[in-house]
């Protein structure tokens, strides 16, 4: 662990300058009352230090990560100052960092100064550590603040935190919120009796390289025989959008997701292929509508979603609405007997590779009644 210790030398003009700096800030503090005056108390909050990961811009899951570049931001929050953090892990040979990619807390944070960092792909060490310039501490935001991002390739398929590993000796993953609460009092992810001969009062800390963003729902979208829902678990062809909602009212609100599912390829033998994901869904109900320009939208399906992922989900659907009018009728026949014979495979409802009567019989049957009768997925 890097101790640091400040020694003051002021003079008189310095004192006459610093009277009238503190009779503003006495004239602010009366102005604005909700200023936080002080740090809070070493061992009254839960620091957590964590991993964001992104591509292309858009935040991916730590968990889940299939090989290639990514930005790694890492992050601390739950605490509202510091006065000395640091940061210490180990990276496998299937992890490059690359060191002229770091950005730091530092570079924008006016009261705090990096002390290193340390990039080592060799021996696979990394390294960031923060002290406050202040007398006292360092104000952070405790929502969320970034310590330091980097751009990170991972040669393999791979859940991040197999890979990258926090140190938790006390001496190396620390924070510490105030200088006056001493340099050996701190939040550590070890407990005192876990590190009986470290000399200080160790308060518990989080690191969880991998936050997990949620679960996942997988399956696939297949042909409703009839308006009774039943169906042989064959994929229909075209561009269906799943849109994920947290509120039932879709007609108002903004979908918290969107995802496109093209089916162009089918085999007699395709069934419940994940052929879509609904990703990072955390716990709690969400509402999913299905769209089509050849199928009836379905705008009843629930998603109670817990703790863990959902695979081999079919969620069947009406695909023969080839008028594009919202009803099963004649005319979709006819649309239907058009096509008898020819190349087209949006108008093969059964799978069997021929547009036929077959598929004829499978729009007659959905006609009429209820198309859908609602859908839960837990």
């Amino acid at each position: 662990m890097i101790k640091y210790a400040k020694k003051h030398s002021i003079s008189i003009c310095a004192v006459m300058a610093l009277a009238v700096i503190v009779s503003v800030i006495a004239m602010l503090t009366f102005l604005t009352p909700n200023v936080t005056a002080f740090a809070a108390a070493l061992g009254a909050e839960t620091p957590e230090i964590y991993c964001v990961y992104s591509k292309d811009n858009e935040e991916v899951d730590g968990n889940r990560l299939t090989a290639g570049t990514y930005d790694v931001s890492f992050c601390v929050k739950g605490v509202e100052s510091i006065s000395t953090l640091q940061f210490t892990a180990t990276y496998d040979l299937s992890v490059t960092i690359d060191s002229s990619s770091l950005s730091l807390m530092s570079d924008n944070h006016v009261d705090v100064t990096s002390m290193g960092p340390v990039v080592d792909n060799a021996g696979g060490n990394l390294v960031l550590g923060f002290v406050s310039d202040n007398a006292d501490y360092s104000s952070i935001n405790p929502e969320g603040q970034v310590l330091a991002t980097m751009s990170v390739t991972f040669a393999t398929d791979c859940d991040a935190a197999d890979v990258l590993v926090p140190s938790t000796n006390p001496h190396h993953t620390f924070v510490q919120v105030d200088y006056a609460d001493s340099h050996a009092d701190e939040y550590a992810l070890v407990t005192n009796e876990e590190a009986a001969d470290y000399n200080g009062v160790l308060y518990p800390m989080i690191c969880d390289i991998t936050p997990s963003k949620g679960h996942s729902v997988s399956g696939s979208l297949v042909i409703m025989k009839n308006t009774k829902g039943a169906t042989d678990n064959k994929v229909p062809y075209g561009s269906y959008t799943i849109k994920v909602y947290d509120t039932p009212d879709m007609e108002s609100a903004e979908p918290i997701k969107t995802i496109t599912s093209v089916y162009t390829a089918k085999t007699a033998d395709t069934g419940a292929s994940n052929l879509f994901t609904i990703d990072t869904l955390s716990m709690g109900t969400y509402y999913v509508s299905i769209s089509s320009d050849c199928a009836l939208p379905r705008k009843d399906i629930v998603i109670n979603m817990g703790e863990e992922d959902i695979n081999d989900v079919t969620i069947p659907v009406i695909s023969c609405d080839f008028y594009t009018d919202g009803d099963i009728n004649v005319y979709d026949v006819g649309k239907l007997y058009e096509n008898l014979g020819k190349g087209n495979l949006i108008y093969d409802l059964n799978g069997d590779g021929d547009i036929n009567v077959y598929d004829v019989g499978i729009v007659y049957s959905c006609m009429g009644g209820k198309p859908y009768n609602g859908f839960e997925i837990k």
